[in-house]
């Protein structure tokens, strides 16, 4: 049903995806064990009601994205329910993206299209630092020599030539 009311994710892209793992290490270098990832995905489509979903994964167990370059065309998704356990496993399939979990949620987030980054700060790695920081916050693109002031951005990329 809800890849139904997506339509299979037709014509979208991951835009983004946040994970994180439940274990950690503390200050004291201990480390504080019980491995659970769980997992934001923002996928953006070229369709109205909804153009932005996000998936929240809980207890996410097994990820395989070898196919990270390329938009979806078709999603689809099942549930197991293991009778050893009772534990539901969520298999999610993103045009070959697979993320398998033991909870999912979902929000029309449609507000959110375009390219700025919602989970985070932007990353972009280059082989130099696009920018020269210059005074009050301005800074100069290395590559066309455009300057602007960037808003709330630690890492820049160029308005004018996107380097």
């Amino acid at each position: 049903m809800f890849f139904d009311s997506v339509n299979g994710f037709h014509d979208g892209l991951i835009k983004e995806f946040h994970l994180i793992n439940d274990a950690y290490i503390d200050k004291l270098l201990s480390m504080v064990c019980g491995f659970k990832y769980n997992m934001r995905i923002l996928i953006q489509r070229q369709w109205e009601k909804p153009s932005a979903v996000e998936l929240l994964l809980g207890d996410v167990v097994e990820m395989n994205l070898p196919k990270l370059n390329y938009e979806i065309y078709n999603s689809f998704g099942t549930i197991h329910i293991s009778k050893a356990n009772e534990t539901p496993e969520i298999t999610i399939n993103l045009d070959g993206n697979v993320f398998v979990c033991r909870k999912m949620l979902y929000r029309e987030v449609s507000e959110w299209m375009g390219r700025e980054s919602r989970f985070g700060d932007e990353i972009i790695v280059n082989n130099s630092f696009p920018v020269e920081k210059l005074e009050d916050g301005w800074v100069l693109c290395s590559n066309c020599f455009e300057a602007w002031q960037p808003i709330n951005r630690k890492v820049l990329k160029c308005p004018k030539c996107f380097f």
